[in-house]
């Protein structure tokens, strides 16, 4: 073994960047109440949109700030589409973002979401 080779002050590098408060639990939203939960780079939620139930599903970014998404409503509103939110910190479960229809990431509205 060598010795002297890493000073005792340095971090693990397994350490991950985006590590901070999870995005578990729930929210109200632009688009009505939210479930969520987050499994490592992944957020998944359900929300209620006006009677409408729908499924949200996010792959979070490397720093844990942006969040790129898909969207999908069910009967008596189906529809589908894309939405990015990002935080402005990674202790933060306020998401603010846009949706859109199919591919499209905007063009639907806003979609904010506070933690409760």
């Amino acid at each position: 073994a060598q010795s002297g080779s890493a000073p005792p002050s340095t971090p693990p590098p397994s350490t991950p960047p985006a590590a901070g408060t999870s995005l578990s639990g729930n929210y109200t939203s632009s688009r009505g109440p939210m479930a969520c939960t987050e499994s490592g780079s992944t957020l998944g939620c359900t929300f209620s949109e006006s009677g409408t139930n729908g499924r949200l599903d996010c792959t979070k970014d490397a720093s844990g700030l942006q969040l790129s998404c898909t969207w999908g409503t069910f009967f008596p509103r189906p529809g589908y589409g894309r939405a990015a939110f990002s935080r402005s910190s990674t202790s933060s479960r306020n998401l603010t973002g846009t949706w859109g229809h199919l591919t499209a990431v905007s063009g639907g509205g806003k979609w904010d979401a506070q933690g409760q």
